[in-house]
């Protein structure tokens, strides 16, 4: 039944459940299924296969059970023909159905066109990446205090909150920070030795990783890269390595 009502869903598709020859006939006879529903936990195989053979050697208004397995009167007739066009209107007149994945790239594109660049904060369910991004475009890059090769653009001080970028081949020395810390990475590649953790991340264009506050890690830069930092507080820096 699940299969079937999920089947429905989509433009085209008339899916019915058959249990028996009777349904699998009369689904045919007065719905025009084309999709076939069966229960492989209630359904012996050889009945499987007689009701599959029942539905597909019947057409569209043949003679059904449910009409005593005579021909249809003329005015039952006639409503099946007009039912064909009705159900067709019906389906162009009803939203495409989307996979997940288109859903979640509509849903980005929406919100994508909601944050302004006066925008810094995720307010009313706007989307913090472009918002920040956004908040940044109108603002040159300054070096980082006490980070080497680093430069950011700071939208916010505490919690902080910026975009970042390092040259290819940079690395950062094992280090920690006060507050744990939000990366996405926007461009370029880079990866995240956690110590704390005995754990490597790479990440790329589209990456996401939490850093936990204390965690000791180092940072190597493949190429140029440019990410969002969000913290969990205001932003600093302690090397355990030099």
């Amino acid at each position: 039944m699940g299969v079937c009502i999920a089947a429905n869903k989509i433009s085209g598709i008339r899916a019915a459940v058959a249990e028996n020859v009777v349904a699998a006939v009369n689904s045919r006879s007065v719905n025009n299924s084309n999709v076939l529903a069966l229960g492989s936990m209630v359904t012996a195989p050889e009945m499987a296969k007689a009701i599959v053979k029942a539905w597909h050697c019947t057409p569209f208004k043949g003679p059904a059970p449910a009409n005593k397995c005579e021909g249809w009167p003329d005015e039952v007739q006639s409503f099946l023909d007009g039912s064909m066009p009705a159900l067709a209107e019906l389906d162009a007149s009803r939203p495409a159905v989307l996979s997940p994945a288109e859903e979640q790239e509509k849903e980005d594109e929406k919100r994508s066109h909601e944050c302004g660049p006066e925008r810094e904060e995720n307010k009313g369910g706007r989307c913090p990446v472009c918002c920040i991004s956004a908040g940044s475009s109108n603002h040159p890059f300054q070096p980082v205090a006490g980070v080497q090769g680093a430069e950011w653009v700071q939208t916010r001080d505490a919690p902080t909150r910026a975009v970042v970028r390092f040259n290819g081949g940079s690395v950062e020395p094992t280090h920690h920070h006060t507050h744990g810390h939000d990366v996405f990475v926007t461009k370029g590649r880079k990866r995240v030795e956690n110590l704390t953790l005995g754990k490597s991340f790479e990440l790329s264009a589209g990456s996401y990783l939490y850093t936990g506050a204390g965690e000791r890690h180092r940072v190597v830069y493949h190429e140029d890269t440019e990410f969002i930092l969000c913290c969990d507080g205001r932003f600093d820096v302690f090397w355990d390595e030099i």
